[in-house]
């Protein structure tokens, strides 16, 4: 008998990775006679970038980036240089899981840091990236991140509005004559 072990990660319990090890061992405990092939899954949230990187074998990028309330972290991405790919992750910089209980208003959060890797990937080279936006504790709409890229958000009184869902109510006009020259179309 053939048994594929393909499991999501359990939230806020085991990565994939760990609960496919778990299921697994479970089998094998069990005296069945069976082949078992663990290949966790990501849906595009939670652990999705790092089952990419370690199914593709893409190198590691370390950044200096900020979590969901501004404060310095290291983060990384998966890159691939053959082909020019970068795969973020947006928990890793604007992630419900680098906040305290206490610290989870996502009014006051943004993805900002999130646009800082995208603009770290754009300046490696990157021609496509691959983004997983699960797991974040943003509302922001991503506008943290296209001010990143330099589009700015601007209010009735001509002045640039903050990053922060509270004070995006009042924008008037979306300048994107900033943004990364990569994206200009």
């Amino acid at each position: 008998m053939q048994i594929l072990i393909a499991p999501n990660a359990f939230k806020n319990s085991l990565p994939a990775d760990k609960v496919a090890q778990a299921i697994a061992a479970g089998l094998t405990r069990s005296k069945l006679s069976c082949n078992i092939t663990n290949f966790p899954i990501g849906d595009g949230g939670d652990g999705t970038m790092e089952i990419l990187r370690s199914h593709l074998k893409l190198e590691t990028v370390n950044v200096c980036s900020n979590d969901p309330l501004g404060r310095p972290i290291e983060s990384t991405y998966g890159y691939r240089s053959s082909t020019q790919t970068a795969f973020i992750e947006m928990r890793d910089t604007a992630g419900i899981r680098l906040l305290e209980e206490q610290e989870l208003n996502p009014m006051k959060t943004s993805s900002i840091a999130t646009g800082k890797v995208i603009l770290d990937a754009l300046n490696r080279g990157a021609r496509d990236i691959i983004l997983g936006v699960g797991g974040s504790a943003t509302v922001d709409g991503g506008c943290g991140m296209m001010a990143a890229l330099g589009v700015k958000f601007i209010n009735g009184g001509g002045d640039v509005l903050g990053l922060y869902p509270e004070s995006l109510q009042e924008v008037e006009e979306i300048d994107f004559s900033g943004v990364h020259e990569r994206l200009k179309y």
